[in-house]
């Protein structure tokens, strides 16, 4: 994850519900081939059964504030007709 410029805070992640998806927004380094960032989903906390199906990832509109090497993008995925839908994202660099 980034932040938007040198010594500032990692903004916290935005999300939203729109339509049918289950979004959220955080920017990330793309600038190292070794840094990777994906996004997961769950039905139920307890069973911790994670997983990136159905899940997707574009741009955000947005990337005002998004230093070079970085992008801000949106991590979605459908709400189907579950009754409820947890999304978390996840990073990872050597």
């Amino acid at each position: 994850f980034g932040a938007p410029g040198p010594g500032a805070g990692t903004p916290r992640a935005a999300g939203q519900i729109s339509g049918n998806l289950l979004s959220l927004e955080a920017t990330v380094r793309t600038n190292d081939p070794a840094a990777h960032a994906w996004a997961e989903s769950t039905t139920d906390l307890v069973s911790r059964n994670w997983t990136t199906n159905n899940l997707s990832w574009s741009p955000a509109a947005d990337q005002s504030s998004v230093l070079p090497g970085c992008e801000r993008r949106v991590f979605s995925v459908p709400m189907g007709t579950d009754s409820k839908k947890f999304l978390r994202i996840k990073a990872q660099s050597p």
